[in-house]
């Protein structure tokens, strides 16, 4: 339901919540690093992902980086 997915590719960003969820966090290890995962919805969707960035830069997608250890911030903007 929150949408952090591990793949062979990195973690995946894909939420399927209800609309009235405007705001949500996880916190997600994943080999080795650590997610620090905030949503937002401000269009209440219950999927899609519009925008994401991790560390400060927008990424293209929704498959997270891999990283081998520390703490990485990660703002997901759900919406089509």
């Amino acid at each position: 339901i929150l949408g952090a997915r591990p793949t062979l590719g990195g973690l995946l960003i894909d939420p399927c919540v209800p609309s009235s969820w405007k705001q949500f966090s996880i916190r997600r290890v994943f080999r080795g690093a650590t997610y620090e995962i905030d949503l937002t919805n401000p269009d209440g969707v219950q999927k899609g992902v519009k925008k994401v960035t991790v560390d400060g830069r927008e990424i293209t997608g929704n498959l997270l980086p891999m990283f081998e250890s520390g703490t990485h911030k990660v703002e997901v903007v759900m919406g089509a």
